[in-house]
C-alpha cells in the first residue's frame, strides 16, 4: 500500500481538492448573491445575526476535537492497525455528535431570551429551523474538515460539499424565480406546494413576515442533510477498507487523558477567541446599532470569510496540515516544520496582498457590484476586512505550528491576551466608530494572538518565523497601491465608466505588485524552485 502523505498521494489529492474548491467556490458566490437578493434588508440582517449564532454554537460544542484529530489521525493513520484506527475515528464521531446535541437542547431552552435580546422574535419559526441546521451541518462539517481532511480522502468531501452547495443554489434559484420581487409574500405558496401540512409552526410561519427568511433557512437543512449523508458514506467506505490494515510494531496509542488534554486547551483557546470573533461581534452590532449596521457587517464578513477560504493556507489547509504533522512525526524536526509554515504563509499573503491593493482603490465599486446596488459606500470597510486577513492568513499555520510541536497551551494563552479587543471595541462604539469598531477589534486580536505564538515557539521550541520577507511582501503591497493614490484623476474616470475599464486598472496595480515582489524577492531560492515545478505542472495537467 502506498504512503498516504506521499507526495504522489498529496498531488493526487491536490487535484481532487482543487476541483471540487474551485466549483464549491463558485457555487457559494452564486448563493450569497441570490441571498442579498432574495431578502429584504431586515431579513437579511436577521439572517446573518442567526447563522453566526450557529456558528458560535458549533465553537462552543466542538470541544478542540478538530485539533485533536488534525495532530493524531495522520499518526493513526501511518502507525495504528485498522482497528484501532476506526475506533478512533468513530470515538470521536460520537463524542462531536453528543456535544452537538447537548448544545443544541440549550440553544433551544435559551432560544426566546435571546430572541428578545436581539430584537428577533419576529424570526423566532426561521430560528427553530436553524436549530437543525447547527446540529445536521455541524456533523456534515466535522466530518469533511476534521475527519475525512487528516485522512486526506479529498473525492469524498469534493462530493460532500459540492452536492450540498448546489441543492442549496438551485432550490435558492427557484425560490428566487418564483418570488423575484418580494420573497415574505410568496413563499407560502411556493412550500405550501410542496410540504402540505408541514408542522403545525411551519405552516403558521408561511402566512407571517419573514417567511422569505423562513424558507432559505429551510432550504439550507435540506442541503446540510444531504451533505452530510454523502461525508458519512465516505467515512464508513473508508473505515470498511481498514479493517485488515496492519500497524507499526511498538506504536503507543496516546491515552484518552492525553488526548483531551490537546483538545481542551485548544478549546479553552477558541472559546478564549470566540468572545471576540466576527461571529460575537454580529450580534453585538444588531443589539446597539440596529438591523442595518448587522447586515453590512455580515454582508461583507460573508464576503470576506470566502475570500479567507481560498488563500492558500487556508484552500489547501486539509492538506498542508497533516502534511505537517507527518513531517514531524517522521523526524523532520522543528526547522523543517518552520521552513514549511513560512512558505506556505508567504504563498498565501501573494495571493491575498493583490486583492488588498485592488480593493483600496475600488472597494466602492466592487461592493455595489456584488450586492446589487444595496450595500453602497461600504468600500473601505470591505478594505479593512481584507486587511484583517493579513494576520489570519498566518493564524492557522502559528496553530498548527503550536499543536504539532506539543505547545498548544500557548493557544490558549494567546487567545487570552485577545480579550484586550473588547474594551477598545466598547471604546470605539462609544467614540462613534460605527461597524469600524468591530473591524479593527478583530484585526487586532488576530494581530497580538499571532505575536504571542511566535514569541512562545522561539522561546521553547526554536522556531523561526519568517519576519523580513513577509514585511518585504506588506511593502510590495503598498507599492501596488501608489497608481491610484497617485492618480484620483484617472482613478474617477474609471470608476464612473464601466467593468471593463477597471478591470484594466486592477491589472495594472495586480502588475505592480508582481514587479515589487520580483525586485524585492522574498522568496529563497529553494521556495522558488518548488513554485515554478509547480506551476510547470499544473500547465501540464491543464
Amino acid at each position: 500500500m502506498s504512503h498516504p502523505y506521499s507526495r504522489q498521494a498529496l498531488i493526487s489529492g491536490t487535484k481532487k481538492f482543487l476541483s471540487g474548491k474551485v466549483i464549491s467556490a463558485l457555487l457559494t458566490l452564486g448563493i450569497l448573491l441570490v441571498t442579498v437578493r432574495l431578502l429584504p434588508v431586515t431579513e437579511y440582517g436577521a439572517y446573518v445575526t442567526l447563522l453566526a449564532m450557529t456558528e458560535i454554537g458549533r465553537s462552543l460544542a466542538q470541544l478542540g476535537l478538530a485539533w485533536l484529530t488534525a495532530r493524531q489521525l495522520p499518526e493513526y493513520r501511518l502507525k495504528a492497525d485498522g482497528p484501532r484506527l476506526i475506533r478512533f475515528c468513530r470515538r470521536v464521531v460520537a463524542w462531536q455528535s453528543a456535544a452537538l446535541i447537548a448544545c443544541a437542547l440549550l440553544f433551544a431552552v435559551l432560544m426566546d431570551a435571546y430572541l428578545n435580546w436581539a430584537g428577533l422574535q419576529a424570526f423566532r419559526p426561521a430560528a427553530l429551523v436553524f436549530l437543525g441546521v447547527f446540529l445536521v451541518e455541524g456533523v456534515g462539517r466535522f466530518l469533511r474538515e476534521a475527519v475525512l481532511g487528516p485522512l486526506v480522502l479529498q473525492g469524498g468531501i469534493r462530493a460532500s460539499m459540492v452536492g450540498r452547495q448546489m441543492l442549496y443554489l438551485i432550490a435558492l434559484l427557484a425560490l428566487w424565480r418564483f418570488a423575484p420581487s418580494d420573497a415574505s409574500q410568496s413563499t407560502a405558496a411556493f412550500l405550501s406546494g410542496f410540504m402540505p401540512g408541514f408542522l403545525t409552526e411551519a405552516s403558521s410561519a408561511l402566512t407571517q413576515p419573514g417567511a422569505g427568511l423562513f424558507a432559505v433557512v429551510l432550504i439550507e437543512l435540506t442541503a446540510s442533510a444531504f451533505g452530510t449523508l454523502v461525508a458519512l458514506a465516505c467515512l464508513v467506505r473508508f473505515c470498511r477498507s481498514m479493517r485488515g490494515l496492519q500497524g507499526e510494531a511498538g506504536w503507543t496509542e496516546p491515552s484518552i487523558r492525553q488526548q483531551w488534554w490537546l483538545s481542551l486547551h485548544m478549546y479553552f483557546a477558541h472559546l478564549l477567541t470566540l468572545l471576540y470573533s466576527p461571529q460575537a461581534l454580529v450580534n453585538l452590532l444588531q443589539k446597539y446599532l440596529g438591523p442595518e449596521a448587522s447586515a453590512i457587517f455580515g454582508f461583507l464578513r460573508t464576503l470576506n470569510d470566502q475570500i479567507a477560504r481560498y488563500l492558500p493556507a487556508s484552500l489547501l489547509f486539509s492538506l498542508i496540515r497533516p502534511k505537517l504533522v507527518a513531517v514531524y512525526v517522521n523526524g523532520g524536526g522543528t526547522s523543517e516544520l518552520s521552513r514549511l509554515t513560512n512558505s506556505a504563509g508567504k504563498v498565501s499573503l501573494v495571493i491575498l496582498l493583490p486583492l488588498v491593493s485592488v480593493a483600496a482603490v475600488f472597494g466602492d465599486e466592487l461592493i455595489q457590484l456584488i450586492s446589487g446596488g444595496k450595500f453602497s459606500d461600504s468600500g473601505y470597510l470591505f478594505f479593512g476586512f481584507l486587511l484583517c486577513l493579513i494576520p489570519y492568513s498566518q493564524r492557522l499555520l502559528l496553530e498548527t505550528a503550536a499543536v504539532t510541536l506539543d505547545q498548544a497551551n500557548l493557544c490558549k494563552w494567546g487567545a487570552a491576551l485577545g480579550l484586550i479587543t473588547l474594551p477598545s471595541l466598547w471604546g470605539l462604539l462609544h467614540l462613534g466608530f460605527g461597524v469600524w469598531a468591530a473591524v479593527i477589534a478583530i484585526g487586532l486580536g488576530h494581530v497580538l494572538f499571532n505575536s504571542f505564538i511566535i514569541a512562545g515557539l522561539r522561546r521553547r521550541c526554536d522556531y523561526v518565523f519568517d519576519w523580513l520577507n513577509q514585511t518585504k511582501l506588506i511593502l510590495a503591497m503598498a507599492v501596488a497601491i501608489i497608481p491610484g493614490a497617485i492618480s484620483p484623476a484617472v482613478s474617477v474616470a474609471v470608476l464612473g465608466s464601466s467593468l471593463i475599464p477597471m478591470l484594466g486598472y486592477s491589472l495594472l496595480i495586480v502588475g505592480a505588485f508582481v514587479a515589487s515582489v520580483w525586485l524585492l524577492r522574498p522568496f529563497t531560492a529553494e521556495e522558488t524552485g518548488l513554485l515554478k515545478s509547480l506551476v510547470k505542472r499544473g500547465a501540464r495537467t491543464a
